[in-house]
Parts: structure tokens; sequence; C-alpha cells
């Protein structure tokens, strides 16, 4: 697969790349935005394509396209020291379009280079599993019952590692990772040979030539982070396999380290040697782990309380008055709901809190103010209806709150090769599958979280037959109707199995044998069912979705019109 890394780049890919980037982005030293590429392609395709192939098959060098602005970006309010700023890198869109069509191919390979503890960026992974592991493995230190040996869990913030990542290092992790000399080449030639100049007051000032690190706002640099960070989990290793550090399964069977990104959390057993060279002093056990909390405890509330502060700061800084009923619509309906959904998309948030911020909401459609409230011509519920039902089609929290976390059970579902399936099956349901685990006393609020998403989803999974030899013919469910998807047909006792109703020879339908053993209702709904002639296995499928992929908008409307 490094091989394709070697190949000769082509004038597509080039192509590809330039409609793949923001049209919009602020222009770096060309002062062109990549909107003018975009709509003059059809004028400029050819010279562009010339320049970016003469550089990425290696006949001219990146560095006359590689001069970069830098703006500094304030983190707080009231920024003092260079580190209350984010330093953003503005390059030009030649060099954009050149690391974009290099991080299109790194990124094919990814996959396969890049260890499962690790899901920034990678295709197929999400933040939410690295916060799975993290939270997963905290809890199983937490109930750990032995005294005489001692857990911790570092976590570390590697967000300054970027502009430390030494180029040499960088090499040589390419290198041990075999890949073409070529490509590594060519990679280094577009991170060694930038001049960086800051903006200030809009004008660019002390041009510098830096030594080291990679840029923030280049298109390649993310993966090329990866590759450096997956260097240090191997150093780890190492150093675990010659005790000079010694890591913990705290999930048997599960690796004991978890990064995104730029965040990283491992878990050793605890050693003085280690707290005192790392001048620990204190343990924070109340700590969050991208963005979400790693503990919680019985009140809930107060976790959750940003939640209710960010959305209400929200709300107050539009002034409704100065909104039509059209307007506060599309303000509710699009930007209130996604303030909370990266934290209810992992937690079940308490229902008094989905309670206050509907009133929030309702409070901002009616223009009520602290001292003077409007009238409620009708209950907020109404308004959550759909608009073919009477309602205005705003977000009911709670029911959002549960089809985004069946979102994630049907992730362990369809993926239960990854990390964070793994973690969870080693702690809640190792002997059953995941539709048939229960709540163990002690859970996490993590898993309890889960299984109220999984109740959603169960309710509309049926079977979708391959060779029907996983199917139970009278007790589970993989009839194409829309109530119960069981047969009506009353059990004769016998375990019979789809794989027996299907004429093998043909890959047809048995009529002799349903006409056997089935009730005419059945048999019409069962010849409706395509037989394929490949077999394969059987798979679960989300009945509401013509892909068979469970989505929190079809979900979300099922639970809807079930409570109202």
């Amino acid at each position: 697969m490094k091989g394709n890394l070697s190949s000769s780049f082509s004038a597509e890919e080039v192509s590809v790349a330039v409609f793949d980037l923001n049209p919009t982005k602020n222009p770096g030293p060309d002062d062109f935005q990549a909107i003018f590429f975009q709509k003059s392609w059809d004028l400029i395709r050819g010279d562009v394509t010339k320049v970016c192939l003469s550089v990425l098959n290696g006949s001219s060098s990146i560095r006359e396209f590689n001069e970069t602005n830098v703006v500094l970006i304030p983190k707080s309010k009231y920024p003092v020291k260079l580190k209350d700023f984010l330093l953003i890198s503005i390059c030009s869109v030649i060099y954009k379009i050149v690391t974009k069509v290099l991080a299109f191919r790194l990124k094919g390979i990814l996959q396969s280079i890049i260890s499962p503890s690790k899901s920034a960026f990678v295709s197929g992974r999400q933040i939410y599993d690295n916060f799975l592991v993290a939270s997963g493995s905290l809890h199983s230190l937490s109930c750990k019952k032995s005294v005489s040996r001692r857990h911790m869990a570092l976590k570390i913030d590697m967000s300054k590692a970027y502009d430390r990542v030494e180029w040499v290092f960088l090499k040589a992790v390419m290198e041990r990772m075999n890949f073409p000399t070529q490509w590594i080449n060519l990679v280094l030639n577009c991170i060694s040979s930038s001049s960086l100049s800051f903006l200030l007051n809009g004008k660019a000032i002390c041009s510098i030539t830096p030594l080291r690190g990679l840029r923030q706002g280049c298109p390649l640099s993310l993966y090329l982070f990866l590759l450096c960070v997956e260097a240090l989990s191997g150093l780890i290793s190492i150093s675990e396999m010659n005790g000079r550090v010694l890591g913990t399964d705290v999930v048997e069977g599960v690796l004991w380290s978890a990064i995104f990104s730029s965040r990283m959390i491992v878990f050793y057993l605890a050693r003085q040697e280690i707290l005192s060279l790392l001048q620990i002093d204190d343990n924070n056990s109340q700590d969050k782990y991208l963005g979400l909390p790693t503990s919680i405890g019985r009140n809930k509330r107060i976790l959750f309380s940003d939640i209710k502060e960010r959305f209400w700061k929200r709300l107050r800084n539009w002034k409704g008055s100065m909104f039509s009923f059209n307007g506060k619509e599309v303000l509710i309906k699009a930007v209130a709901p996604a303030i909370p959904t990266y934290s209810i998309g992992m937690f079940k948030i308490p229902i008094s809190m989905c309670i206050e911020l509907s009133s929030m909401a309702s409070k901002f459609w009616r223009g009520s103010k602290d001292a003077k409230r409007k009238i409620s011509w009708t209950s907020w519920q109404n308004l959550c209806k759909r608009k073919c039902l009477g309602g205005l089609g705003f977000k009911d929290l709670s029911i959002f709150n549960q089809a985004l976390l069946a979102k994630q059970s049907w992730r362990f579902l369809s993926s239960s090769d990854s990390l964070a399936a793994r973690v969870l099956k080693a702690k809640y349901f190792s002997l059953v599958d995941f539709l048939d685990a229960s709540i163990k006393v002690g859970c996490s609020h993590v898993w309890r979280s889960q299984t109220w998403g999984r109740e959603l989803l169960s309710k509309r999974l049926r079977w979708s037959v391959g060779d029907g030899n996983g199917i139970r013919v009278f007790k589970d469910k993989w009839i194409p109707r829309p109530s119960s998807f069981r047969s009506v047909t009353s059990d004769p006792g016998t375990n019979i199995l789809v794989y027996d109703l299907i004429d093998r020879s043909r890959r047809t339908w048995n009529r002799e044998k349903l006409n056997q053993v089935l009730l005419p209702v059945d048999r019409e709904a069962i010849l409706s069912i395509h037989v394929s002639w490949r077999g394969g296995q059987d798979s679960l499928k989300w009945h509401y979705e013509k892909s068979g992929v469970y989505s929190v908008s079809s979900g979300y409307r099922l639970a809807l019109s079930e409570k109202y």
C-alpha cells in the first residue's frame, strides 16, 4: 500500500485537491483565496496543474510558493502573554494544493500504520472512541480494590509539540516506517523550505526561517504529527518491555493508552519515581478529557451546568426583539441545539436539565425578559411536534439525546472490532451480545447512557438475510413489516433457521417448506425478501433507512412519533 506514495501524481488529484479546499479562508502571501481558483478553474486549470505536478513529481521546488503569514488568534478575552494566543499559519493557495494532494495520499494508508489507540484524522475512527476508552479505563481504576498495586492515569497536553517537532526525527520516523525515499524528500521539502512573516495590523513584518516544527494550517501537518505520536507510543511500549515503566491493562486485553491529536492519556502502575520526575504534586479526579468529564458522581447537574451556561449566553446575546418569528425559528433550530450536541452524544443528561434548556428556548421564542413575561399560547411540547402535526419542528432535547446515543450503539454493532467496543465488551458484556447486555451494579454513567440509547435502536433493528444460518425463524426479528418484524405464526417449538427455508441450489425461497411451517401472511412478507446469490453473513439493519444504516434523524423521527 505504501507503494502508492511513490507513484506519479496525476492532474485529477490536483483538481480534487483544489475543490476540497475551504473556498473562503483568509488569503495568504499570494493574496488569493481558494474560491478564485475554484471559480476560474476552467481558465487556469492547465497552468496551475502544470506548476503543481512539477513540484509533486520532483521537477521543481516548492520554495517559491512556501512563504507563510502567521496570525495570532487570542485564546482568552484578555490576552497578555504569547501563550494566550493561537498561532495560525496562512499559506499560499499553490502550497495548499500541493500539500492537500500529499495529505490525501497519506490519509489512504493511515488505517494500516496507525495503532487503534489513536482516533484523530483516521477514517472510520471518532473522537468519541478515545473518550470511551479513557473513561472506561478510569472507571475501572476507581473500582479496583487492590491497595498493594496503585494505578495512575497521566493526561498529557501535547499542543505545544507541534512547534517542537524536529525534522530529523520526522525523517527517521518515516524511514523506520519504510516510506519511499522520494516521498520523504518531497515532504521534507514542503516543511523545511518555508519562511514565516507575522501579521501586525494587516502588514507582514519580521520574516524568519524556522528550523523545526509543523505549521498549524498546513493540510499535511495533522497527518505528520500523527506519525510522530505513533513513534512516541512505540517508545513508551519499548520502555515498558525494558522495565523502565510498568504499564497496566486497566481492562483485560485492551491497550493502556488513548491518544487523540494532541491529547494523550496513559495508564501506569504508580511509582514514586514517576511522580517526582514529572513533578506531580496533586491528583485531580474531576478533570476533563477531550472536553468531557471523566468522572461522574450522583450530582450530574453540576457537571453539565456549563451546557446550561453556554446555552443561555448564546440566547442572551441574540436580541430577540430584532428578529421576526421566522428568524427566531431558524436560530433555535440551527444554532441552539448544536451547543449541547457534543456532550449529549456521549451522556444521558438529566431530564431536569432538558426542561430548563427548553424553557430558555421557549422564553426566547416568546420574547420574554426577566422583568416582562409573555403569554405562552401553547406548550413547548406542541411546538416540538412536526409541522405536519401542527408544531414547528423544534428539537425535543431529551429525544434528541437518546437518538444521538443510539448512534453510538449502532457503531458498537457495526464496528465491533473498534477499540471502544472492545473496552466496553471486556467491562460489561464479555459473555453476551451488546443487545443482550444488562446494567450491572456499580457501572459507569457512560454505560448507563449507552444502554438507554440502545433501547431506541433495538426497537427497529431487524436481520438482513444473507445465508440465513444465524437467524431463527420464529424468535428473531427478520420479516420486513412495520411492527414487530417477527413471525405471527405460532412457534412449533423447533429451532428452524431461515437457512432451512432457502432453496440453496437456485438461491430462492423454498415455497414448499414455507407452506409447511408458516401462515399465508408470513409467507407473503417473506417472499418479498430478495435472496442474494452470494449468500454471505446475516447482518443487522435499521429498518427506517434504505441503506440499513442508523441515522440520528430517522431515530429522532421514530422516537418523536412515539411520544407525540
